[in-house]
This record gives structure tokens, sequence and C-alpha cells, in this order.
């Protein structure tokens, strides 16, 4: 499983920086060195806005920023980030 992830902040408004990211993880999972986390949110609409992948290191580290697009839909949004291609 990766580690934990947070979103800073948990509220934003159009045009604000959002981060989400996480620590070691304390399972030691050896993601290799060219490991990847996919990140994606979905607004509150149900469209997805955001969905890329950022790199993270062998033990589940990564932050990954962006602001919150105009095209968003305001209202709760979720937020996703989970290793990409992993076996």
């Amino acid at each position: 499983m990766p580690p934990p992830y947070s979103v800073i902040p948990s509220s934003a408004a159009i045009g604000e920086t959002v981060t989400v990211g996480a620590k070691d993880s304390e399972c030691d999972p050896r993601y290799g060195e060219n490991a990847e986390i996919n990140v994606t949110v979905t607004d509150a609409g149900g469209k997805r806005i955001i969905s890329t992948t950022a790199p993270m290191n062998d033990a589940g580290v990564f932050t990954y920023s962006f602001q919150l697009p105009t095209n968003a839909t305001p209202g709760e949004a979720a937020v996703e980030a989970y290793p990409h291609d992993v076996d």
C-alpha cells in the first residue's frame, strides 16, 4: 500500500495552489528509482480536472502541486494518489 497522502490546503478557491504529498512509507515498498505517482482530481460536478503522473521516490515520497483550474465546478472535490504502473 502507498503511504497516506495529504492535500494542503483542504479547501481552495479557483486559481489557488494545492499540494498533494506523502512521506516515506513504513513498509519499505521499493517502488524503484523511476517510480511515479498517479494523481487525479475530480471536481464537484464529477469532471476529472487533473490526471497526471509525478515523480515518486523508492520509499513513496512525492509532492505534486497544481493550481485549481478555472473550469473546476465549485464544491467538494475528490483527490486520488496511487503508484503508477506498479505490478
